[in-house]
């Protein structure tokens, strides 16, 4: 499978990096899940994680960069005894916690490609990746965001674009105080010109430090999709992703 991108040749998805944002400590899942990561949640009878590459496997993408932290060993652990086929997985441990920019940054010389996936390691949405790797690199955009339509904003980070899909604000969150609005789905596309703004060895976020970055200086886009995402970072989400998946299954 390959991304035709006017004007730039091609980028196959075979040679896309993904990096997958596992090292949180999952503490809104702590009665659920006290004894593991938030990554190796059992979902659809197999850890979050394993169901996260299997479905990008689909897509055609064979490289996968884990970004662990909290219980890291057991996410090495899991994949040494359970391989998957088809796909290298490498791995980028934190020492110290170092936030999702920071954690990002500490797997810069993993990275091979550019510009290269970003995923938060408890959602999954199935997006049109052609589309998407358009949308990018037609708008010249360092960094672009994955939205959807969300009736249930304040567990999300709330995002407003401007006519031609540029971000012009993001709202964490705990920010967000709203119900009905556009989200981030956890998917990103990043270039590897964006490292120049994140610091080296230091806990530093996407959203509450970069994005504000992105968003002055005119770089930060958001492409929206139509179809629904799924989360387990809330007990209430997990419980929604267990039974969607569950039905997709049967």
């Amino acid at each position: 499978m390959g991304y035709k991108l006017i004007g730039k040749g091609y980028i196959k998805t075979k040679d896309t990096d993904i990096v997958i944002l596992c090292g949180g400590a999952g503490t809104r899942l702590r009665n659920i899940i006290s004894d593991k990561p938030k990554a190796l949640a059992t979902v659809n009878g197999k850890p979050f994680i394993a169901y996260l590459i299997e479905e990008m496997h689909k897509f055609g993408f064979k490289r996968f960069i884990l970004c662990t932290g909290y219980l890291g060993s057991q996410i090495r652990s899991y994949f040494k005894e359970n391989l998957v086929s088809g796909v290298e997985i490498i791995f980028s441990e934190e020492k110290i916690p170092l936030g999702t920019g920071g954690a990002v940054k500490n797997a810069e010389n993993l990275i091979k490609s550019n510009p290269f996936l970003i995923i938060n390691g408890d959602t999954f949405a199935k997006i049109d990746f052609l589309e998407f790797f358009n949308f990018h690199l037609n708008n010249q955009a360092l960094f672009s965001l994955a939205l959807a339509h969300s009736e249930n904003a304040d567990n999300f980070g709330s995002v407003k674009l401007n006519s031609v899909g540029r971000v012009i604000s993001f709202n964490e969150k705990d920010k967000a105080g709203q119900s009905l609005a556009i989200v981030s789905c956890g998917t990103y596309i990043m270039n590897r010109d964006v490292f120049l703004y994140i610091p080296k060895d230091k806990k530093f976020s996407l959203e509450y430090e970069l994005f504000p970055i992105l968003i002055k200086d005119k770089f930060l886009y958001g492409f929206i999709i139509n179809a629904k995402f799924l989360d387990i970072g809330t007990p209430e989400n997990y419980r929604k992703a267990q039974k969607i998946l569950n039905m997709e299954k049967g």
